[in-house]
């Protein structure tokens, strides 16, 4: 079985948001992390597959500055 896992790239939850002086974009001292809520679904899909057998693939959109957080 083939398991795909939708990985979303957020702001961290612990981190105070800021924004750039034209408040479009967030300061770069921001931290990404992935959405926590995603990490479950990567935890469900590990079991799953241990248990089961498959592979396993994530999708994730990111612009190069929030794709640290999936390596």
């Amino acid at each position: 079985m083939n398991i795909i896992v939708i990985l979303s790239i957020v702001p961290d939850t612990e981190t105070k948001i800021q924004l750039n002086d034209k408040n479009v974009e967030m300061d770069q001292s921001t931290e990404w992390i992935i959405n926590p809520y995603d990490e479950y679904a990567i935890e469900a899909a590990i079991q799953f597959k241990e248990k089961h057998g498959g592979e396993i693939t994530s999708i994730s959109f990111a612009n190069g500055k929030e794709e640290k957080p999936i390596r």
